[in-house]
């Protein structure tokens, strides 16, 4: 797949190019993320969706708190070794899975928790939480995407550039 974009929508697919971190909140005070029926330990995520092309700036960042417990130990395993998006992560290792959303909200580029030097910092950009949870009802995690909206461009087969 590749990260290309269509006009002024934003993703049009992710690409194969992303980089994360992964960490670990070992405890939460009571009463815990109710969302996630847990008072810890989490997983906290964060990765970086990539334009496929040079110089690969950014064109999503992906946020998680993740209850690896909650989770096969194959795709436990993958989680702490990989920085596929975990909607991605979860379909490739056959776990059936839906996604409740929680809250959406419009932000500018300004505002987001990570820089996309090819946006302008006024434009906008959506945020996106959702709570994902396996096929028994039993809560994964916790999600947060944000997604700048590209504006129109001459030649959308080009690479993002900063400005």
């Amino acid at each position: 797949m590749t990260s290309r974009f269509p006009y002024g929508t934003g993703l049009d697919a992710t690409g194969d190019h992303t980089t994360g971190r992964l960490g670990q909140i070992p405890r939460i005070r009571a009463p815990g993320l109710l969302r996630l029926r847990t008072t810890g330990p989490v997983l906290h995520r964060h990765v970086l969706l990539e334009d496929t092309l040079p110089p690969h700036l950014p064109v999503a960042v992906a946020w998680a708190l993740i209850v690896p417990w909650h989770l096969p130990e194959d795709v436990r395993a993958a989680l702490l070794h990989g920085d596929e998006p975990l909607d991605r992560l979860l379909t490739v290792h056959g776990l059936l899975w839906t996604a409740e959303p929680v809250e959406t909200e419009s932000r500018t580029v300004a505002e987001a928790s990570s820089p996309f030097p090819w946006a302008k910092p006024a434009s906008p950009l959506v945020e996106h939480t959702r709570r994902v949870l396996d096929s028994g009802g039993v809560p994964i995690a916790v999600t947060i995407d944000e997604m700048p909206f590209l504006e129109p461009r001459t030649d959308p087969d080009l690479p993002l550039l900063p400005l």
